[in-house]
């Protein structure tokens, strides 16, 4: 992806967003919510959250984030969880396993 500078001749033109439209060209960049461990952080130090339920876990890395945080029980919900999503689960209490569909 360019870099700001890359754009400043588009500054005052037509093209108000230059950076966003060349971002949504880009092929598809997943990032872990990890990132936001700080906004977390702040919502869990504000609100007693006890529950999570999270959809589309990847590695389990953010389901620990909540856990850290005081959540008791994190649900995880991922349709093709991997090996190390299920070494990660099982090494944390606070993670609950769904029933298997009857």
């Amino acid at each position: 992806m360019s870099s700001f500078f890359d754009y400043s001749h588009a500054i005052g033109t037509q093209n108000p967003h230059p950076q966003e439209r060349e971002a949504r060209s880009q092929p598809l960049l997943l990032h872990s919510m990890s990132v936001f461990r700080e906004i977390f952080a702040i919502i869990f130090d504000h609100r007693e959250i006890s529950t999570v339920v999270e959809v589309g876990v990847e590695s389990g890395a953010v389901s620990g984030v909540y856990a850290e945080l005081g959540a008791s029980s994190v649900y995880c919900v991922d349709p093709q969880p991997t090996e190390e999503l299920r070494a990660n689960l099982a090494a944390a209490s606070q993670f609950r396993k769904a029933p298997p569909r009857q």
